[in-house]
């Protein structure tokens, strides 16, 4: 009887081990993915960033060609340039 004991109580320890490792494994990759994931939003966050400054930045091209040019009644090279900030942003 107590050696079905131990034989039961072996088995049981065996089996909570192998759950240990695999938590252990499945924490890790989880923390790993989260981390990756963390990386991925901080990156994007700073293109979007980018993407605003730029666009403003077209926009103020966009007005400045705009308030110099004749156009479009007479259309000239500022004409040209404020299209092409007024459609790019």
């Amino acid at each position: 009887m107590e050696e079905d004991y131990k034989k039961g109580m072996m088995i049981w320890m065996e089996a909570a081990g192998k759950f240990r490792t695999k938590l252990e494994i499945c924490t890790k990759e989880r923390d790993n993915a989260e981390k990756r994931e963390f990386d991925l939003l901080g990156r994007t966050n700073r293109l979007e960033a980018e993407n605003s400054e730029l666009r403003s930045l077209l926009l103020q091209i966009g007005n400045f060609a705009h308030d110099r040019s004749t156009g479009p009644a007479v259309p000239d090279d500022l004409w040209e340039v404020r299209e092409m900030a007024y459609e790019t942003a």
